[in-house]
């Protein structure tokens, strides 16, 4: 029987002032965690970022001050009206830090006090205010004023804005930062709104405020903590930037190939990108200098350009998709635009459909001219479209080829035989070990622990995917297999969002043809599975080559030298073994070597970038001596 709930005028909560903020702060800042900790920060420094940017203001500074739980943010701008307001009839600067939607950035044309602001509904200073223990503001108008918060509200020694002679000294900077006009905030977060053990991100700040630095190319940030002052101050803006993202990505924009830049300034746009040989496309956004990492109307209007710029220059001979001339780009674009609106209250995807043709609409001649005048970059992009093209073809197992996968009656992915499975439900601590042939398989299922640790036997060398057919591919069983047994299905939309196991771990034997194996393997994870690569899940065993029995302990090692540096010298009646393979050895010394989290040692392989990537996908197929080579692209670890 249903249970008839209560529901009249009684039962309308109401909340007033700050209250929504901290009952439900996740409508505001996200989750409640470290992340949100950033996020009534940023606020701070947005307000700051947003009133040095005016004309008006000489001293383009801004300063953070992390001192313990205390945070500080300073700039030398205009100061916060404190004259009392029309409508709430108490102080402008109490409306602005205790009310939601109360600010001077929603207003444009000729009653506008700021031009294109990152915020425009007024909730940010007044949620970093709400979500405090305790917040502090001075401002200067004409001369100092102060006032106290308290979770939000005003202080009862202070519920309007006070004159003081004087601001506090800002602790580690230099006393010439002393300002002499200005605002001030300061602030303690109020821990019990947050997740347990949240705290702030010291890198995740940094980034922040690097970035912020390239995207306001007039304005210095200045950032102090115990000890230490950084600044930050990027002249050069997005040029720098898109630099900066061709270093980490460890690609090259040279003359040779895709070496000319594009940029473009106005108001209403600033744009840097450079064609590179870099393997995917890399587009950083932002809007009036705030990151939108989920792109958005303006991202669209960018790319929509990029392919109307190069239409004239298609060629008949080669096949590409609109998307495909974008690989390699590196680009950053940052829109600069009145009452920007936003998808959620986090800023991260721009929401503005009329945005896209305005973009378009400005780019698309400057585009024109540019390849007009490069004609030799843009044979080279649509070459690279057409190499694009056809190895996303190439590598797209068809829905067709994955059916045959499966049971035609219950659409089940049909597992190997020889597969033995772990008893865990739980694909996080699952790990599959991929074994070198029947013998060693054999072997493994009897060292492994049944209830997380699943073995599958791989027969001789696998193919080499980087060069062969989608056919070819689903029709070789050892690389079937492991795909079905990790999960992927080319069939669903997100083929890796049923991936069963947490590492899964290369185990051919310790020679040559046991590397050219691990070798052949981690390049199918880095062509097809590389979404586990890039989350850390793949492991090979650092496997030992010598054994030998001294008593009750056995001894392993890489050589014959160092096995005999580990023995006793009393060595009599030790017989130093090679171990040719594993299923030549017995079960526990194989769960000491390679099972047990407590004794083994496994590589970590990495997700390859950029000009290594191309160069392993060149050579895999080429040099098999130099194959060889490659597989330590990790470093040794105990991994538990």
């Amino acid at each position: 029987m249903v249970k008839l709930l209560k529901y009249s005028a009684d039962s309308i909560d109401v909340h007033l002032k700050l209250d929504a903020v901290r009952n439900a702060p996740q409508i505001y800042i996200g989750n409640p965690d470290s992340d949100g900790i950033l996020h009534i920060l940023k606020e701070g420094i947005d307000n700051a970022i947003d009133e040095s940017r005016q004309s008006a203001v000489k001293n383009k500074t801004v300063g953070i001050i992390i001192d313990g739980n205390e945070f500080w943010v300073f700039d030398y701008g205009r100061g916060i009206p404190v004259e009392k307001h029309k409508l709430t009839k108490e102080s402008t600067l109490t409306t602005i830090m205790t009310t939601l939607s109360a600010g001077g950035k929603m207003r444009s044309g000729k009653d506008a006090s700021y031009d294109k602001t990152a915020g425009i509904h007024g909730v940010g200073i007044s949620v970093t205010n709400a979500l405090s223990a305790k917040f502090e503001v001075w401002t200067y108008r004409g001369k100092w004023y102060y006032q106290l918060f308290n979770k939000g509200k005003p202080g009862k020694s202070t519920p309007t804005p006070m004159a003081v002679t004087a601001v506090p000294t800002l602790p580690h900077i230099p006393k010439s930062a002393k300002l002499s006009q200005g605002t001030i905030i300061k602030f303690t977060p109020d821990y019990g709104v947050f997740d347990k053990g949240s705290k702030l991100s010291i890198r995740k700040l940094r980034d922040l405020l690097q970035l912020s630095a390239y995207l306001h190319p007039e304005i210095t940030f200045v950032w102090a903590r115990p000890n230490k002052l950084r600044e930050y101050h990027q002249p050069k803006g997005l040029a720098a930037l898109i630099d900066k993202t061709l270093h980490e990505l460890q690609a090259e924009a040279s003359p040779k190939h895709f070496g000319k830049h594009f940029e473009h300034h106005s108001d209403n746009i600033d744009i840097a990108m450079v064609w590179s040989d870099a393997v995917d496309e890399a587009t950083k956004s932002f809007v009036n200098g705030s990151p939108t990492r989920e792109g958005g109307t303006h991202v669209l209007g960018l790319n929509k350009a990029i392919s109307e710029a190069l239409a004239p220059f298609k060629s008949k001979r080669i096949k590409y998709r609109a998307d495909d001339l974008r690989a390699g780009l590196v680009c950053a674009i940052n829109l600069k635009i009145n009452k920007p609106r936003f998808t959620n209250q986090t800023k991260e995807k721009l929401g503005m459909v009329e945005v896209t043709e305005q973009i378009k609409r400005e780019l698309l001649p400057e585009l024109t001219k540019f390849f007009n005048k490069n004609k030799t970059l843009v044979r080279d992009i649509i070459l690279r479209a057409g190499e694009q093209h056809k190895a996303n073809e190439e590598f797209k197992l068809s829905k067709k080829a994955i059916a045959g996968m499966r049971t035609a009656k219950a659409g089940k992915i049909l597992l190997p035989e020889k597969f033995a499975s772990a008893l865990s439900n739980n694909p996080a601590e699952r790990e599959l070990f991929l074994v070198e042939g029947d013998s060693a398989g054999g072997t493994a299922k009897e060292a492994r622990d049944r209830q997380y640790q699943a073995v599958m036997p791989v027969f001789g060398k696998i193919l080499n995917v980087i060069k062969a057919s989608p056919s070819k591919i689903i029709s070789n069983k050892p690389i079937r297999e492991v795909l079905q047994v990790v999960g992927y299905d080319q069939s669903r939309k997100d083929p890796y969002d049923r991936l069963q196991y947490g590492k899964v771990i290369f185990l051919a034997d310790a020679d040559s043809d046991g590397e050219h194996i691990n070798l052949l393997l981690s390049g199918l994870f880095q062509k097809i599975l590389r979404p586990m690569l890039e989350a850390g899940k793949i492991y090979v065993v650092d496997a030992p080559l010598y054994t030998a029995q001294a008593g009750n302990k056995r001894f392993y090692a890489a050589s014959q030298q160092a096995l005999e540096k580990q023995l006793p010298k009393n060595r009599s009646g030790v017989h130093i073994t090679r171990i040719k393979g594993w299923g030549e050895i017995n079960p526990p010394e194989l769960r000491e070597v390679a099972f047990d989290p407590k004794t083994r040692k496994l590589k970590r392989l990495k997700a390859i970038k950029g000009k290594r990537l191309k160069r392993f996908f060149n050579v895999l197929g080429q040099d098999t001596d130099f194959r060889k080579s490659l597989l330590g692209v990790g470093k040794t670890v105990a991994v538990k």
